[in-house]
């Protein structure tokens, strides 16, 4: 994926790196938070039902706090993870749209 590429470019440690129990992995962009922005995004723009795309954004924002809050990433971290995972999600749908757009599901 995308953020795997962008973790090993930048190389930002985590701000947990002095507990016991913090990741060996890099922290920049948060791959949970992009995951889940761009799932969010991709909802909200194939779906088009307002409150559907406004529950998938409140859940990815749940995802982005809670891995702050639990000391895994710092917000530059999930605004990195936002950033990807909203373009992923742009892409797909834009993707998907003109290649696969066109096709009639078999009956």
């Amino acid at each position: 994926m995308v953020v795997t590429g962008m973790k090993l470019v930048f190389a930002e440690p985590r701000p947990c790196e002095l507990l016991d129990s913090c990741p060996d992995t890099f922290s920049f962009p948060s791959r949970h938070t992009g995951v889940a922005f761009a799932a969010a995004t991709t909802i909200a723009l194939v779906v088009r039902r307002r409150y559907l795309g406004v529950l998938a954004f409140g859940a990815a924002a749940l995802v982005g706090y809670w891995r702050i809050a639990i000391g895994l990433h710092t917000l530059n971290d999930i605004l990195g993870g936002v950033a990807v995972g909203v373009a992923v999600g742009i892409g797909v749908y834009y993707y998907v749209k003109k290649f696969h757009g066109s096709r009639r599901r078999p009956k």
